[in-house]
């Protein structure tokens, strides 16, 4: 009979690829002999993460199991090209044959002077990684679906490519093994403006539109007038 609880008192942990660190780190296991519940909270920035999950042992090996992310004005990211708050309510599940997640992701504040959509498309399913060290056989991945709507907050700028202003809006992101990420929904730049042959220029409207393509080539809606005054 397993019974008992383990438990991490300010912890700490650095992630240097997002350039944050997890500060306080607390994380909380309790057993008895039908489950495992795990509770962790983690501490960045102004906000936290948390996440909590309960594995049957009935179902160690059959699956499914599930982990529910939640937290606030977390820090994300923390990096020359971009600084990142998000508060997500996401739930992952964790299946033999496959994995999803699917929730919301909430931006509250970002702010972002260099974008680089090759990190942020997820690899083929069909990429093989050789180890030279390691050429031995080893099972296929498990398929990774996801269906995650974004809401951009009222505190989020872009001054990245000659664009200036704020995004705000909505848009939704799918993605399955072997297809790229695609997306539905809007993004609108206020009070922003652009830079073209040297000048810049004031965005009278300005969007990009998310309508089922690939998540890295949405429309783009932009108008700029440049009115003058009379003369008499």
């Amino acid at each position: 009979m397993i019974n008992g609880q383990m438990e991490l008192k300010n912890g700490q942990a650095e992630i240097p690829p997002l350039g944050i660190t997890l500060s306080p780190l607390i994380v909380k296991m309790t057993a008895n002999a039908q489950d495992a519940r795990l509770l962790a909270l983690a501490h960045s920035g102004k906000g936290f993460l948390r996440a909590e999950s309960t594995l049957q042992f009935s179902k160690l090996l059959s699956g499914p199991h599930t982990i529910q992310l939640s937290g606030d004005n977390f820090k994300a990211a923390r990096l020359p090209g971009i600084d990142l708050d998000v508060t997500p309510d996401l739930l992952l599940i964790f299946g033999k044959q496959q994995t999803e997640v699917r929730g919301t992701m909430t931006i509250p504040r970002a702010k972002i002077t260099s974008i680089d959509f090759h990190n942020a498309t997820a690899p083929s399913s069909d990429m093989v990684v050789i180890d030279e060290e390691n050429t031995s056989a080893t099972a296929p991945p498990v398929p990774l679906y996801s269906d995650i709507s974004v809401v951009v907050g009222d505190d989020v700028h872009i001054d990245a490519y000659g664009l200036k202003g704020h995004i705000g809006g909505k848009l939704t992101i799918k993605s399955q093994p072997g297809r790229p990420q695609v997306g539905n929904g809007t993004l609108n730049v206020y009070n922003g403006s652009f830079t073209m042959y040297g000048r810049r220029l004031k965005i009278d409207l300005g969007r990009l539109l998310f309508t089922g393509g690939p998540f890295t080539n949405p429309g783009i809606e932009l108008r700029s007038e440049r009115k003058q005054e009379k003369e008499t």
